[in-house]
Order: structure tokens, then C-alpha cells, then sequence
């Protein structure tokens, strides 16, 4: 008898982008590589959009309340199927639409940030844990991003959790070196513009640093609802000749090669975060706040500087350290790399994920 091959589904309920979105696209166009039977179920948006470009299988599948039949029908229909929900909402609504025994369905769940974090409203922070519990006897396999993930998952279900890092495609990051002191300093903050990412402490840490230094330019790369927000704050401290916006960028590249420091002052951290990964690939050195997954990636002093979230003053100094100090920019950007490298790599860590998605049904 000729057996069923496995159906893969990669599903996210957000097509925003994001750091989650990134790990969905980068995994679907592994499997894709790897001749497997992918398929992407996703809302209208950019990653959408991104899917469509590169020719992945993608459907638009929105998930809420009102579609929990369409999703169960969708589930019903695919045989053999395992279904790697992303998100926690994600995870609900298939847990929801997967009520009542579908056979042959294994789940696989995803989650990328942290169960209780600060911008949580309390009705989500009583809600989220009780979610999370409620649908752990659905799910077959509990992935974290990032040690902290793992240890948060188990430690709000009591069920195992496997790691599958966060993790950089090293060939899309090439090594810079801007070690040399220079006329000008570029610094710079990656990611979507909202409160979590800790922007307004950015924008007074350069204050602070352009009352001590005039060569150093400030980059805020990237889009949201904090936007004009940002952009008044930067006019009202003086600082529009010092600070850049540089608006949604496909290619981060393009500004990130010119970059002598990236900061990453977020309040919370579920992932090892892209924004950091990318900047130590590319050998630059890296402020980041000392939370969730930055800990399991940063060592202070040895691959990047940490500094406590929310604490402009502790930024702006360790900005100076690097500048002042190129030397141990050059040697903090040289070990991240190499952290990187060995336990960052994309490639090995699909290799791990595909293994616990499908286990021994097919070799890649």
C-alpha cells in the first residue's frame, strides 16, 4: 500500500511584518528547496505578499471566530497533514477548529513572544496563560525561538518544549569592517515603530550622546504606528539634523553597511531577535537591553554590550564606549560574528525543525 505523503502548513495568524512573519518565510522557502509539500495559510498583508513573490504555495485563511467552520473544513480536507501553528493566537483558533477528533492532524505549535510581557493589557495577562494551558493537551509538539521561550512554554503547560533558535541566513549578511575611527558614526535602530521595541529611549539616548559628540547620525529604519509620534519627539528635542528616518526598507542592507553600532532597546524579547542576529553577522557591534532571548545570545562585553531596558542614560554611554573604543568594537563585532556562526546558522537549525516536524517519515 502506497503511503500518504506528509502535508506541511505553515500558519500565522498576523501577516504584519515582523520577526515571527521572517521565520515563517524563511522556513516555507527551505522546505520549499527541500521538494517538500509546503503550503503557507496566512491573512492578506506583506508576508502574504512576500509568499506570492517567491512562488510559495500560500492561501489566505484569516483567523477568527467567525471562519472557525472554514478552518475546520480546510483541516478536514488535507490528510497526513502537519500543521506548525505560528503565534499563539494561531494556535487557538486551529486548536478551536480541531475540536471534536480530526484524525490524522498533528500539531506542531510555534511561539515567538513571550506569554506575559509588559504592554499587556490585564484582561490578556489573566487570559494568555489560561489559553495557553487550555490548549496544550491538543498539541503534539511545543517549539520555543530561544531557550527563554522554552522555559516559559514549559513553564506555564508542563510540557516539553524542543529549541529551534532564531536564526540568519549567513550568505544574505556580508562582514564589514567599521572598526576605523572615522570624520562621522552612524547609529543605528532596526524594526517595526512600536512602543515594544523601546524607540523613545533611542531618541533620547542620541540627546544625550549629541550633547558630547557632534559626528554621530542617528538611523531609525522602519514603519509603524508610532511614526509621527517618533518624528515629533525628535523635533521637539532639536534633533532633526541628527536623526534619520528612513521609512520601510526591503533591503536594510543598504543603510546597515554604513552602521558603526545597532541598538536593540527593546522591553521584551521572546526570539533571539533578527535585528540583533543580522547586525553580529554582519560584524557590527551591538546595545541591546537585557531581556528575554537577547540573554541566551549576549555575553556583556564579549558580543555586544547589555544594557537595562528602558535606561537611555545606560545607552548613550555604551554607544560612547564603542566609538571611544574601537578596539573593543573590533573584537565584540569579531566574537559575535563567530557566535553567530556556530550557533545562529539558519541552515542547521532548519535541519533540526524539519526533523521535529516529520520526524524519520523522510530524509532531507
Amino acid at each position: 500500500m502506497k503511503k500518504t505523503k506528509t502535508k506541511l502548513v505553515l500558519a500565522i495568524a498576523d501577516s504584519k511584518a515582523g520577526g515571527a512573519q521572517k521565520y515563517v518565510l524563511d522556513i516555507a522557502m527551505y522546505l520549499k528547496k527541500k521538494n517538500l509539500d509546503v503550503e503557507v495559510w496566512c491573512p492578506r498583508g506583506p508576508l502574504f505578499g512576500k509568499l506570492s513573490k517567491n512562488n510559495l504555495n500560500v492561501l489566505q485563511v484569516n483567523f477568527n471566530l467567525r471562519n472557525i467552520f472554514k478552518l475546520r473544513k480546510l483541516l478536514k480536507k488535507n490528510s497526513s497533514l502537519v500543521i506548525n501553528t505560528n503565534l499563539l493566537g494561531t494556535t487557538f483558533y486551529i486548536w478551536l477548529a480541531s475540536l471534536f477528533s480530526i484524525d490524522k492532524i498533528k500539531i506542531v505549535s510555534t511561539l515567538h513572544n513571550p506569554i506575559i510581557y509588559k504592554t499587556l493589557n490585564w484582561k490578556k495577562r489573566f487570559l494568555f496563560p489560561l489559553v495557553l494551558k487550555l490548549i496544550s493537551n491538543k498539541i503534539d509538539i511545543f517549539i520555543g525561538v530561544s531557550k527563554y521561550m522554552c522555559s516559559q512554554i514549559t513553564h506555564y503547560t508542563n510540557c516539553k518544549c524542543e529549541c529551534v533558535s532564531t536564526a540568519v541566513i549567513l550568505s544574505e549578511f556580508p562582514i564589514i569592517n567599521n572598526y576605523r575611527e572615522k570624520e562621522n558614526y552612524n547609529v543605528g535602530i532596526i524594526g517595526r515603530l512600536s512602543s515594544e521595541k523601546g524607540h523613545i529611549y533611542f531618541i533620547r539616548a542620541a540627546e544625550i550622546i549629541c550633547q558630547k559628540r557632534d559626528d554621530v547620525i542617528f538611523y531609525i529604519v522602519g514603519d509603524g504606528e508610532l511614526r509621527e509620534e517618533l518624528e515629533r519627539m525628535v523635533c521637539d528635542l532639536g534633533l532633526s539634523s541628527k536623526v534619520v528616518f528612513t521609512g520601510f526598507m526591503d533591503d536594510v542592507n543598504t543603510v546597515r553597511l554604513d552602521m558603526d553600532v545597532v541598538v536593540v532597546p527593546s522591553l521584551f524579547e521572546g526570539g533571539n531577535s533578527y535585528t540583533l542576529l543580522e547586525a553580529m553577522a554582519m560584524g557590527i557591534p551591538v546595545v541591546a537591553s537585557s531581556v528575554g532571548g537577547i540573554l541566551d545570545v549576549l555575553t556583556n562585553e564579549k558580543y555586544g554590550l547589555l544594557v537595562a531596558p528602558q535606561d537611555s542614560s545606560a545607552i548613550a554611554e555604551a554607544v560612547l564606549k564603542l566609538i571611544d573604543d574601537r578596539i573593543m568594537a573590533q573584537n565584540i563585532a569579531i566574537n559575535a560574528r563567530e557566535k553567530v556562526e556556530e550557533a545562529y546558522n539558519f541552515s542547521r537549525n532548519a535541519e533540526k525543525y524539519v526533523n521535529i516536524l516529520i520526524g524519520g517519515e523522510q530524509k532531507i
